[in-house]
């Protein structure tokens, strides 16, 4: 039995070229988007406030971020 012989495909940087630009572009559009609101503005905790009295903290809203991680035994 004749074997075929595999015809290589072209390689086209067509597609290459369209989805770097597209990329540039959202990463572009995005940066604009970031820059355009309003600079986020935290104030300091008053530390001394709250060892003077706690109470002083009352109706305060105060978030924390954290972020777990397994570490291998």
């Amino acid at each position: 039995m004749a074997r075929r012989s595999r015809r290589k495909q072209s390689s086209n940087p067509t597609p290459v070229i369209i989805g770097s630009i597209a990329a540039i572009l959202v990463i572009g559009i995005g940066f604009i988007f970031l820059k355009r609101g309003e600079a986020p503005s935290a104030k300091a905790f008053p530390l001394e406030t709250y060892v003077e009295s706690c109470n002083s903290l009352r109706g305060m809203n105060i978030a924390s971020v954290a972020k777990l991680s397994k570490t291998p035994t």
